[in-house]
């Protein structure tokens, strides 16, 4: 499994981010002190929820889990008192102090801390004052005071401060945090998605480059890097290209004068395959100029052209060629325009080729379908051999023959077609036919422009 730049990133930078925030959190913790108020003030609940009028009169009995509750907390002294200031509860002996403090304090509570007590050793101690109502709506004032925090204390302390403060804040934050990575990496890897878009849409001998423009410091080495090695692809392309160019107008003006020589001798068996000969080296001379003329560009002339129209066209002058072999060329079109913008002279020739080996494979007295469909597509079916399922998908490399093949080839005639369809912005459509043959073809992208098609179909 291919591991993910953008996921890495931004799992890391998230969990960077997350740590910090508890770092901060902790931090907090760590400075302040501990905050004995919650626990206080749900003991302080549940004591005005104890308190209910009995025969016209306010008694709290606490329950058994309650004062347990009360007996884990470290040196409690507590006192409930009603409206009139009368006592209602106690536990443990209340501090003077505390009492005369409750009776000054307004609704709400408040922590405080005393250095000393009338009836303790000296030392921080904690107080708090807090105002209930009983069920009866009876106001209630419970003061207590207790001994420094225990590590119970800090753990109960640091749960309700993350359940009731800085658990939202937290939970938002960090939610926070991971969607601005995310968009920040997004957003600092994009020049790096432009790159690439712009490296994919790079033909082969159109000499085009990456651009710099607006591409960060960082990965401007390697877009340099990459313009370096394209070109020298490039350059190294340019020479192939002449060399076969070369190549096969070097071979036209010998084999002419050997042409001429060999029809001025005596028609014999021999001067029929000197000529066949001829005509296969010619041929491969043909292929191999127009396939350095398809990969040099020189052929991207885009047009708006009918496939429907074309294939009728190239039909026609096929046609004599296989009526002298005993063979048929069926052609199916559709009744509506098959608008596509692409190089005619490469689609001829791709289509020519086509029907050149359909017309080499298929038997004498069989049938060659030619079919254009309203999607771009256009087949050439015929009943011949077939291919190896094996060998498809190198059919299309420069001359490779097919192993059922039964003429001798050059093996061009496909790796032209591929190139013609793919300059084309198409694909190349190989594969058995059902019942015996093969079915050849291209699929290329209909015109986008809605205007010209209607033009050219009415």
């Amino acid at each position: 499994m291919r591991r993910s730049l953008t996921r890495s990133l931004v799992v890391r930078c998230s969990m960077l981010a997350v740590l910090g925030l508890f770092a901060a959190v902790g931090e907090h913790f760590i400075r302040d002190g501990v905050e004995l108020h919650y626990e206080l003030d749900d003991i302080a609940d549940s004591l005005a929820a104890a308190a209910r009028p009995v025969d016209g009169e306010l008694e709290l009995v606490p329950d058994a889990e309650l004062r347990a509750w009360l007996d884990v907390i470290p040196d409690l002294h507590l006192s409930v008192f009603d409206d009139s200031g009368q006592p209602l509860f106690t536990f443990g002996a209340p501090a003077a102090k505390m009492v005369e403090a409750a009776s000054r304090t307004l609704e709400g509570y408040f922590v405080f801390s005393a250095t000393e007590r009338d009836d303790a050793q000296s030392g921080p101690r904690f107080g708090y004052v807090a105002s209930r109502r009983a069920s009866d709506g009876t106001a209630l004032r419970i003061v207590a005071e207790r001994a420094p925090a225990t590590p119970r204390d800090r753990l109960l302390w640091v749960q309700a401060e993350i359940m009731d403060e800085y658990g939202p804040f937290m939970l938002v934050s960090a939610v926070l945090s991971i969607l601005v990575v995310i968009l920040t990496v997004k957003n600092a890897l994009g020049p790096l998605a432009r790159v690439s878009a712009e490296a994919a849409s790079i033909v082969p001998g159109d000499g085009k480059r990456l651009g710099l423009e607006s591409v960060p410091r960082e990965i401007r080495p390697l877009v340099e890097a990459m313009n370096g090695a394209l070109g020298r692809l490039q350059e190294a392309l340019a020479r192939e290209q002449r060399f076969t160019a070369d190549v096969a107008h070097t071979l036209r003006t010998p084999l002419a004068a050997l042409r001429a020589r060999v029809e001025g001798s005596t028609a014999t068996a021999e001067r029929t395959a000197l000529l066949r000969a001829i005509a296969r080296i010619e041929r491969l001379a043909d292929q191999l100029l127009f396939k350095a003329r398809l990969e040099a560009g020189t052929l991207d002339r885009f047009e708006v052209v009918d496939l429907g129209e074309l294939v009728h066209d190239l039909a026609g002058e096929a046609r004599p060629v296989l009526s002298r072999e005993e063979k048929q060329l069926l052609v199916r079109t559709p009744r509506e325009p098959v608008i596509c913008r692409a190089s005619r002279v490469a689609i001829e020739q791709a289509l020519l080729n086509l029907l050149d080996n359909a017309a080499k494979a298929a038997p004498r007295g069989s049938v060659i379908d030619l079919v254009a469909r309203a999607d771009g597509t256009v087949l050439v079916c015929d009943r011949g051999a077939g291919f190896a399922e094996s060998e498809i998908a190198n059919l299309c490399l420069p001359f490779r023959r097919g192993a059922t093949s039964r003429w001798q080839g050059a093996g061009l005639g496909l790796a032209i077609v591929a190139e013609a369809v793919q300059r084309n912005g198409g694909e190349l459509v190989i594969r058995n036919r059902e019942g015996g043959g093969a079915e050849v073809g291209f699929r290329i992208p209909l015109a986008s422009n809605a205007k010209t098609t209607r033009k050219l179909a009415a």
